[in-house]
């Protein structure tokens, strides 16, 4: 059930765990765990955990976790958890990856966290404090990058507004309501966008998708909720559609300093004839013009905001 050599040339495998005191130059496979204590060339497959403790050419395969705390170069592939001290390659992690140095490729279920990465981070949440690549997530947490909380004006409406990433790539929270704080209706959006330019002038390019709640919306909600209709995901669906704004954005940002800076905007926000003209009822949305394309009718609604990051 254990397998504890030396050195290996070629293949140790137990159905428990198996442990290598200096070098392995080929595969280690166990139904539990592997450890390696110098270095490797090769590939360790285990049913939970792989452990290597040297430098590492090659690939680790893990049910749970993966940990190489020596120089990695290779592929790194676990259920749960992958941790990596100075990697270059891939890690693909179930649901975290860890790495001090990377440079490849990061790709998790849930979180990656690196202190420093040349190259991609694909996860829910990207943590770095350097990026030097691109990270794609929900959130991004890069603390050489994109880091703006901020507030501004749009039309009749103010908003809070939180970008977080890198120049190549982040991520936009919003959320509005009439300046008066009338409350008569919401806005919560979620964004993407690329920032051209560094140092005092930034431009930003930003697609975004923000959803109307109002009193109208929570009654055709709870509508839907009072009847046993076997359609009732896609009504739910056409309904949320119907108050849907799809827009872009472009921004120019001026920094007077790292922690505060001013903004000026031109939004477009796109409503669609026969699709999604309740997000737009009684409401100021700027000017408007009409489109028609073959058979497809829309409007543009054009405006301009203001504002303020920090």
């Amino acid at each position: 059930f254990a397998a504890v050599n030396h050195c290996v040339q070629g293949l140790q495998a137990s159905g428990f765990s198996s442990v290598i005191q200096n070098s392995l130059q080929g595969f280690q496979l166990s139904g539990i765990s592997n450890v390696v204590k110098g270095k490797i060339q090769g590939f360790q497959f285990a049913g939970l955990v792989n452990t290597a403790h040297g430098t590492f050419a090659g690939g680790q395969f893990a049910g749970l976790v993966n940990n190489s705390k020596g120089k990695f170069q290779g592929i790194q592939s676990s259920g749960l958890v992958n941790i990596a001290d100075n990697m270059q390659g891939f890690q693909t992690g179930g649901f975290i990856n860890i790495a001090n140095n990377m440079k490849g490729f990061q790709f998790s279920g849930f979180i990656n966290i690196a202190r420093e990465i040349t190259g991609v981070q694909v996860g829910v949440i990207n943590i770095a404090n350097s990026c030097k690549g691109v990270s794609f997530g929900l959130i991004n947490v890069i603390k050489d990058g994109i880091i703006d909380p901020a507030f501004y004006w749009e039309n009749d409406d103010m908003f809070i507004q939180y970008q977080s990433g890198t120049n190549s790539f982040f991520t936009t929270f919003l959320a509005g309501t009439h300046e008066n704080f009338s409350f008569d209706y919401g806005i919560l959006g979620f964004g993407i966008g690329t920032r051209l330019g560094k140092g005092f002038f930034g431009v930003d390019i930003e697609l975004l998708c923000k959803q109307l709640l109002n009193y109208s919306f929570a009654n055709d909600i709870s509508k839907l909720k009072n009847q046993n209709d076997e359609n009732f995901e896609k009504q739910k669906i056409d309904v949320l559609t119907e108050y849907t704004i799809p827009a872009a954005k472009i921004t120019l940002n001026m920094r007077f300093g790292k922690g505060f800076g001013i903004f000026f905007g031109a939004n477009t926000d796109l409503e669609i004839l026969g699709r999604n003209e309740k997000a737009f009822a009684n409401r100021n949305t700027g000017k408007i013009k009409l489109h028609e394309f073959d058979n497809m009718s829309f409007k543009t609604h054009t405006s301009v905001s203001f504002g303020f990051k920090f």
